[in-house]
């Protein structure tokens, strides 16, 4: 059974990083990956549905969105 996707928050500043690394052309594709899956997780997205758009595995997407958590 796949989880889903946790629920991330993203200040503006936070948002508009990742956002600039999607767009750069110099950011490594892991990091792209890992960028896209938080913003789409952030805009509430499923966890398959992002698995699908970015082109990775569902438990991929749980473990990029569970590092986004603050930690204590």
């Amino acid at each position: 059974m796949i989880p889903e996707a946790r629920e991330v928050h993203l200040s503006r500043k936070d948002r508009k990083v990742l956002e600039a690394c999607c767009r750069s052309p110099m950011t490594l594709q892991r990091d792209l990956k890992r960028a896209r899956i938080v913003l789409l997780a952030a805009d509430g997205r499923s966890t398959r549905s992002i698995a699908k758009e970015v082109g990775v595995q569902p438990r991929i997407v749980t473990l990029a969105a569970s590092l986004c958590r603050p930690r204590p």
